[in-house]
């Protein structure tokens, strides 16, 4: 993890970058995910996934010109290993967990 990310000024997360066997294992997971007929996605769940850890989300308005200057300030790197799948999925206004795939270490 390294680096700061945000959506617009309402999400704000730490950039994950994957190694390659992480950025291969999820496209081998979503690949096989896209073949169940029952699911849908949107047009910016395709694809690989922006790999990050959200920090704050549904920040009111004026809040991110608060916090983003205060972030950027305090630098950070270090390292975090790929050991799950998760799914979460939208209830109403919000992620939740749907359920947790432990993976086995090789």
């Amino acid at each position: 993890m390294e680096d700061y990310g945000h959506f617009a000024d309402r999400v704000v997360y730490m950039n994950i970058k994957p190694s390659k066997e992480m950025i291969e294992t999820c496209r081998d997971f979503l690949l096989k995910l896209s073949s169940i007929s029952w699911l849908s996605w949107k047009h910016n769940e395709k694809g690989v996934p922006a790999f990050h850890c959200t920090i704050v989300s549904k920040l009111p308005n004026g809040k991110f010109e608060e916090i983003w200057p205060f972030l950027i300030k305090h630098p950070f790197k270090f390292q975090c290993f790929f050991d799950n799948i998760t799914i979460m999925r939208w209830d109403k206004d919000k992620w939740i967990l749907h359920k947790c795939y432990p993976l086995n270490d090789k």
